[in-house]
């Protein structure tokens, strides 16, 4: 395999406008360099003092160092990262956060979050971001101990990076280090030692964060993470050849799809898809042993992406091969509708522990929005399955959960509740035996089918009712981290009875689900302009 390194390495320090997005600006024409000395973590906050001489930043705060110097973007100052050498500095330039793109919709009604409080998510998203191209699940490594990159949040979350970049909320020059590192450490994983006889490395669930698999007992395979870093490894290479020209090709030839070699990056990971979606494997909750929802929508997805992608790069053979597959698996996943309980079911039947009523689990929310396919949908979020799905876990939940049923501010309607993952659920955030609580991740992701059924919307009402359910919702979630320390860090769960977070802290899957939430909202609002 060719080495990537000096290629990537040159279009991640790139610092210019690109196709369709708002390049950020830098701070009097330039970048603000910060000594690696001057700057630590602490928990929370990225408090910098400038080498240029000037005082802290307003709205600058510090952050703890899981990694060593590193800097995040807060209130949308410009500063620069260093990674695991403390001279490879990196650009990052400021957020455009103001309702996406520039020249974007306008935003009507106020947004569960301000602008302000959103860049403060990017921010502790960033922080989770290793400078080697590893996303950390959370900075916790006691009680719990989630001081690991799984391969599916990683994956989601380097997509949620990519529609930052895509819609001009993050700029080129912040977010192409973050890529560039990601593909780097992609290729490693795909060819790490795999300590587990018998088993497919990439079904290996998690790696610790010097990039060796994780040797514990554990739930293997899980076949949906090779499958959701196909999706985000076709979607980068294809920002890099509709934005570097011939350096790009040779980009995406080296490292990421060639036809004359089989073991780049998202070939390994297609034909993984090709060889194991007819299989059993671990859920994505690393629970239930069987042929689920979520596994199939995403591998599904990879497939029909990867046939358009093979087909463009002239792989006519393997475009043939991923579209007849992923036929196969339409005909699958259709299989999940249950019409007498009027529920997309998370598996079918017979499938290890747990057993869920009616098959009723937010997986399947989480599967709709991650395996979505434009040009062959199979139940998006406008889909009568789809919304009947949603009401009956808002209905149990609704009742389940104590905090569910305490009056909520006047902002947020009683129809809004926060969801866990699956009636029945004993995971309490620190181990199983507890009871099941609202998962932030869970409740986001509800919150943004809502968002994409009011985009196409077809009345005034219909529209209204929709935001206002999803607002009620991400309101929710506010209530319970605005006060959290220093404020809004994303919990992985909310305690059923206190409403305090529980379980494992700043956890990057939370960050994701919130801040792509917030992007369909705006999508929302801009595409019914008239009824605002």
């Amino acid at each position: 395999m060719a080495s990537s390194c000096s290629a990537w390495s040159k279009v991640a320090t790139m610092q210019r406008p690109t196709k369709g997005l708002t390049a950020g600006a830098h701070l009097a024409g330039r970048p603000v360099r910060c000594s690696p000395t001057l700057a630590r973590f602490v928990r929370g906050r990225v408090q910098t003092t400038c080498a240029q001489g000037g005082s802290e930043p307003q709205g600058a705060a510090e952050s703890a160092g899981l990694f060593g110097s590193r800097r995040q973007v807060l209130l949308g100052l410009p500063l620069v990262v260093s990674g695991l050498d403390q001279q490879d500095f990196i650009q990052l330039s400021e957020f455009t956060l103001s309702g996406g793109n520039a020249n974007g919709p306008k935003v009507s009604r106020e947004p569960p979050f301000s602008m302000d409080e959103e860049r403060r998510l990017w921010g502790y998203f960033f922080g989770n971001i290793h400078p080697s191209g590893r996303i950390v699940a959370a900075p916790s490594q006691n009680h719990p101990d989630y001081f690991y990159t799984w391969v599916r949040d990683e994956a989601l979350c380097m997509g949620v990076v990519l529609d930052g970049l895509e819609s001009g909320q993050v700029s080129h020059e912040t977010a192409m280090p973050m890529l560039k590192r990601y593909v780097d450490w992609v290729i490693d994983a795909q060819h790490a030692e795999e300590p587990h006889f018998g088993q497919p490395l990439l079904g290996e669930p998690k790696y610790n964060m010097d990039g060796t698999v994780y040797r514990g007992d554990w739930m293997r395979p899980q076949n949906d993470g090779p499958a959701l870093r196909a999706i985000t490894t076709m979607r980068i290479a294809n920002y890099v050849l509709a934005n570097e020209g011939a350096g790009g090709h040779q980009l995406v030839a080296d490292d990421l799809y060639c036809k004359c070699d089989s073991w780049n990056a998202i070939q390994t990971d297609l034909d993984y898809v090709v060889d194991s979606w007819n299989s059993n494997s671990y859920d994505v909750w690393e629970e239930s042993w069987g042929k689920h929802y979520f596994t199939a929508m995403v591998q599904r997805r990879a497939l029909i992406d990867g046939a358009a992608f093979a087909k463009s790069m002239g792989d006519k053979g393997k475009a043939a091969l991923y579209q007849e597959h992923a036929d196969r698996m339409t005909n699958h996943v259709r299989k999940f509708w249950n019409p007498k309980t009027g529920v997309i079911m998370a598996t079918l039947s017979p499938h290890s522990w747990p057993s869920k009523e009616k098959e009723l689990d937010s997986a399947v929310l989480l599967a709709t929005l991650y395996g979505y396919t434009p040009s062959q949908p199979v139940w998006p979020a406008t889909s009568p399955e789809v919304m009947s799905t949603l009401d009956e876990l808002c209905n149990h939940f609704g009742e389940a959960y104590p905090v569910n049923r305490r009056a909520s501010s006047p902002e947020t309607p009683r129809s809004s509740v926060m969801l866990g993952r699956y009636p029945g659920d004993i995971y309490d955030g620190y181990a199983r035996g507890g009871g099941g609580n609202p998962w932030v991740l869970t409740t986001c992701g509800a919150a943004e089918v809502l968002y994409r059924r009011a985009a196409e919307a077809s009345s005034q009402r219909e529209w209204s009712e929709l935001v206002t359910k999803g607002d009620g919702m991400l309101m929710r979630i506010r209530e319970h981290v605005e006060d959290n320390e220093t404020g809004f860090h994303l919990p992985e769960q909310i305690n059923l009875v206190t409403g305090k977070p529980q379980g494992a802290p700043d956890l990057s899957w939370s960050y994701a689900t919130l801040i792509s939430a917030l992007r369909a909202r705006q999508t929302a609002m801009g595409m019914n302009e008239e009824f605002n």
